[in-house]
């Protein structure tokens, strides 16, 4: 009798990873095409959430050979995507920095206060290097954790 209540145990355990596999298929070829048909590419916060999706899911022992190879072209176009960002960002980065350092360095604390138009400008282009500088830093981070998820795949 202890047999015939394990097989539906195992039997319900294989349906349910059956459908967990499925799912990841789905989502995965759901989100890439969302990124084609939406013509512009996920942001580094959406690639940051896959990534993450796709390491929780390569945890499991019972992954598919199809769910790898899912994820294995979704590893390779978040890659595809990252490089273009980073490829895109550091001029941008250096650009910011470069007309920041035009301003020279801010005045010390007992030196005569500067203009309040380049008291602007600097906290204009400041924040503008701060944002361009976190988002490529941001990418570069992503880009070792996918080529790190790729060699988990690929094992």
């Amino acid at each position: 009798m202890a047999i015939g209540r394990i097989q539906p145990g195992l039997w319900r355990q294989c349906v349910l990873w059956t459908l967990t596999a499925a799912l990841l298929l789905a989502t995965v070829g759901f989100e890439r095409k969302a990124w084609a048909e939406a013509g512009e590419e996920p942001s580094i916060e959406e690639l940051k959430k896959s990534l993450d999706e796709i390491e929780a899911a390569t945890d499991s022992e019972d992954i598919t050979a199809e769910t790898l190879a899912g994820f294995r072209d979704k590893l390779n176009s978040a890659t595809d995507i990252l490089r273009k960002k980073i490829d895109w960002l550091e001029p941008r980065a250096k650009e910011a920095e470069d007309r920041l350092k035009e301003l020279g360095p801010a005045p010390a604390k007992d030196a005569p206060a500067e203009s309040a138009e380049i008291a602007g400008q600097r906290k204009e282009l400041t924040d503008e290097f701060n944002d361009i500088d976190g988002e490529l830093k941001q990418a570069r981070v992503l880009t070792v954790k996918t080529d790190q998820l790729g060699d988990r795949v690929a094992q």
